[in-house]
């Protein structure tokens, strides 16, 4: 069963309406998904970075203290003294040696607690208040991490939180130790321990992950992928025992920083964003559910599908609505473009139509504007079709002329009577490749090494006639040997130069370089010759700027047109594209500089 006019329309159309919508959605969708996934990462990344940048901060500023400390000729001298016992001497380099650790400190000593120590039992504790001590050195060699300081031999060693070894603190510390000695030329004996409560470090943890709306995870481990510290906020901790491995086997890590998904039994649905201190060695795993970190793309998934829904009904109905009104005027239509054909386009075909939609009246103009613009398409193929062939014919002619045979086979003649063989055989050759390069009709563009091989060909034959007289160079990259150019664009360069340049002494330099700038290649050939006379040049630019290769071509005479055919063809192939310059150089010579678009294309329209 046949359906109606207003059923096909409005099937079509909604079928039509709701394709396109589905697919601007989609896309839509993707697009601004992906940009708030991407946005949620770099937040997590930013979280990440700027909690270890802080944390940092706050290593390295025990750093540097432990550094100035142990670089110290002073405290180190006073060390070797007698600080421990009750005498009065004994007092003063207490202060001393307080003042001039105070001192290394900027006497900034708020929240970090020094200890001082050696294997002979001498303990020095400064932190609010100072202890000179000496304690069991067993108490010393019993340390677990003494031996691991000592094998640094003066590196920084970074301890873990940990309970204090002295007893000074309640809490738990982090230490940053080193060892070293009177001398840089002893072997060191003495250790420095810097220690900071962790609580320090852990306002820098809650101040950066607390939040209301958002639950984050965070892992701190060491070189070895231990577990150093874990802050679990999410309750996603079910593999804070097995970190370790979590770390190991989510990703071959080819960077210090980065984002992760996790995809193990232990870790879930989570993302992970970590980041490795390069002064610590210290990893920084900052971790959040798949849910957390989506839930905008979520709450704009769900915002994007009610939106949907409500333009298709409303496409719909409007859909159903436009079909029904639209029936007899697009029966009209349907009339008169089923009489249209190649032979009648023109703008009579398509009569004025009157209706009471504005966007129906809109469409029967549009349609004879079409009709127009079809029309003048032709013409214009037809026209450019016509003029690339006139434009091939004459580069074919400006190439090779009567004259230019006439003298080489003179020359050819001249080298038989002396008995030149090789020089006989070398201008066959090179006539030879020159006269099956211009008769070659397979393509209209070439690559540039094609054009160079005929170019050396083309020179060669004149430095037979004119031998050391002339001399020419070739400065094109490797890199350019490839790009497509229009055929016999060179070689008409060649003859302007050599027919300016044999006016004036001997020896006769045209240079030929090539180069590339932007996707666009340039060919500049300079000679030493006397250059264009000024009026000529002028008018030569004004010819140039008259000639529309759309339109109809003036007529060129082949002796001195090359230039103008050149010019043609560059228009031809690149149209707003082309590059074409002359100048005259200071003092004398000749510039001339063409160039254009680099593509793959074979054909001068492509463009």
């Amino acid at each position: 069963m046949k359906k109606s006019i207003q059923s096909n329309l409005f099937l079509s159309y909604s079928k039509l309406i709701v394709i396109l919508i589905l697919i601007l959605v989609t896309f839509f969708y993707a697009y601004i998904s992906n940009s708030l996934k991407e946005n949620a990462s770099n937040a997590l990344v930013d979280k990440c970075d700027n909690l270890t940048t802080q944390i940092d901060t706050q290593l390295e500023r025990l750093n540097n203290y432990s550094k100035r400390i142990a670089v110290s000729k002073p405290i180190k001298s006073l060390l070797k003294q007698d600080m421990y016992s009750f005498t009065r001497e004994s007092a003063q380099k207490k202060l001393d040696f307080s003042d001039m650790v105070f001192s290394a400190l900027d006497y900034r000593i708020d929240n970090i607690s020094i200890n001082i120590f050696d294997f002979d039992g001498h303990y020095i504790n400064m932190s609010k208040s100072s202890t000179f001590k000496t304690i069991p050195p067993e108490k010393v060699k019993n340390l677990t991490w003494i031996s691991d300081v000592m094998d640094a031999k003066g590196n920084k060693i970074l301890l873990e939180p940990h309970p204090d070894d002295w007893g000074f603190e309640n809490e738990p510390v982090i230490s940053l130790c080193r060892s070293f000695s009177e001398k840089n030329t002893l072997p060191h004996n003495t250790i420095l321990e810097l220690q900071q409560p962790f609580s320090v470090i852990q306002k820098i943890i809650d101040k950066t992950l607390s939040n209301k709306t958002e639950s984050y995870n965070l892992y701190i481990l060491d070189e070895n992928g231990h577990i150093v510290y874990a802050y679990e906020n999410t309750g996603h901790n079910n593999h804070n025992g097995s970190i370790s491995e979590y770390w190991k086997s989510i990703t071959v890590r080819e960077s210090a920083n980065g984002l992760l998904q996790g995809n193990t039994a232990e870790a879930g649905n989570t993302y992970c964003a970590y980041r490795t201190s390069a002064q610590f060695g210290w990893t920084f795993l900052v971790e959040t559910s798949r849910d957390v970190l989506l839930k905008p793309i979520n709450q704009f998934r769900n915002i994007i599908f009610l939106t949907l829904v409500a333009i298709l009904l409303t496409t719909l109905l409007i859909s159903y609505q436009i079909s029904r009104s639209l029936v007899i005027p697009l029966r009209k239509l349907q009339e008169i473009t089923t009489r249209l054909d190649l032979k009648t386009i023109s703008k009579d075909t398509v009569p004025d139509y009157s209706s009471q939609y504005d966007e129906l009246n809109q469409l029967y103009h549009s349609f004879q504007s079409m009709n127009k613009k079809l029309e003048d398409s032709l013409d214009e193929v037809v026209s450019l079709r016509s003029h690339e062939i006139q434009a091939k014919m004459l580069a074919l002619q400006s190439q090779m002329n009567p004259h230019f045979l006439y003298n080489t086979l003179s020359t050819i003649s001249i080298l038989a009577e002396e008995d030149c063989t090789k020089e006989i055989i070398d201008v066959c050759d090179d006539l030879s490749s020159i006269l099956r390069y211009i008769s070659s009709s397979s393509m209209q563009k070439v690559i540039l090494i094609q054009e160079i091989d005929q170019s050396i060909a083309y020179m060669n034959l004149m430095k037979i006639k004119f031998e050391d007289r002339l001399i020419f160079h070739i400065d094109i990259d490797d890199s350019m040997y490839h790009i497509r150019i229009p055929k016999l664009i060179i070689q008409p360069l060649l003859e302007n130069c050599i027919k300016y340049a044999i006016h004036v002494i001997p020896p006769w330099v045209i240079h030929i370089e090539g180069t590339t700038k932007e996707n666009t290649w340039y060919i500049k050939v300079t000679d030493n010759g006397s250059g264009f006379n000024p009026e000529k040049l002028e008018a030569l630019e004004n010819t140039l700027a008259s000639i529309i290769p759309e339109k109809s071509l003036p007529e060129l005479e082949i002796d001195g047109m090359g230039l103008i055919n050149l010019y043609i063809r560059l228009k031809l192939a690149y149209r707003e594209n082309a590059v074409f310059k002359i100048r005259n150089l200071p003092g004398s010579g000749t510039e001339v500089t063409i160039g254009g678009i680099i593509s793959e294309d074979k054909n001068y329209g492509d463009k």
